[in-house]
């Protein structure tokens, strides 16, 4: 005879949003999915044991866990560190997680391959990146480095020069500010902080025209109206600028070429 302190009386089920139901049993809310509850035949019961409930609630924390990475997939390509990311930040135990993983897998919702693939397609059409950012990136998503240069190999080194060439040309034609030397070390870092290899950026920097004409008389007059508060000495005027300017990184052709309009 069962122990009737062990029966659990299902009393209600109420319709939620999308495919979950709330059940009430024992005066107690718990939420399942349908798929679920028609598996275990809940409606045409009236009792459930404790043990049963057990199994039935860690079946369907398996199926939300499995749900919610769908959910999240298709907003877009997730790896399999994101997901496991994602899934722990929801609060579901390793074994959980670890069985969506190879569910997810199974149903071919986990590609590396695929996933590196469309990254690195999207890096290429959408960001300035480089080569060697786009590789820590998907380091950091949990790929290996040679799953990563298995298809990023693939790809016409061409494509990432032409960005290299572009960057420099737009930074030139913005400056106003620095001398060339300034200028080229900062777009030289710029690059590389974007993940360009230096000796890529050596190569196409010096194709390029630098010209700071514009840069150095606007830094010019900008010292030289200060120096003559406190200097009137037009000798001692031109050598206090030359120091300045040369500090701020102009070459000695360029202050003297300047120094002559004076």
């Amino acid at each position: 005879m069962k122990n009737v302190k062990n029966i659990m009386k299902i009393e209600k089920f109420k319709k939620l949003k999308g495919n979950e139901y709330e059940v009430i049993i024992d005066s107690k809310s718990v939420i399942l999915y349908d798929d679920i509850i028609v598996k275990y035949n809940l409606i045409s019961k009236k009792n459930i044991n404790p043990s049963e409930l057990t199994k039935i609630i860690k079946e369907n924390d398996d199926l939300k866990s499995y749900y919610l990475s769908i959910k999240y997939i298709t907003k877009k390509l997730r790896s399999e560190k994101e997901i496991e990311d994602y899934l722990k930040k929801n609060e579901f135990s390793e074994d959980i997680i670890k069985n969506t993983i190879i569910k997810l897998k199974e149903n071919n919702f986990l590609n590396k391959k695929t996933y590196i693939k469309s990254y690195i397609n999207d890096q290429i059409n959408l960001t300035l990146n480089g080569p060697k950012k786009i590789i820590n990136n998907l380091i950091c998503l949990g790929f290996d480095e040679g799953e990563i240069l298995e298809y990023l190999n693939t790809i016409d080194k061409e494509i990432f020069n032409e960005k290299i060439k572009k960057i420099i040309g737009k930074k030139i034609k913005t400056n106003h500010n620095y001398s060339t030397f300034i200028l080229k070390q900062k777009i030289t870092n710029y690059l590389i902080n974007l993940g360009y290899e230096k000796k890529d950026i050596d190569k196409y920097i010096n194709q390029f025209e630098f010209s700071s004409n514009d840069v150095i008389s606007k830094k010019a007059s900008i010292l030289l109206r200060k120096i003559e508060k406190k200097e009137t000495d037009i000798n001692k005027v031109k050598n206090i600028l030359k120091s300045k300017l040369y500090s701020q990184g102009f070459s000695l052709d360029e202050i003297n070429e300047y120094l002559k309009k004076l």
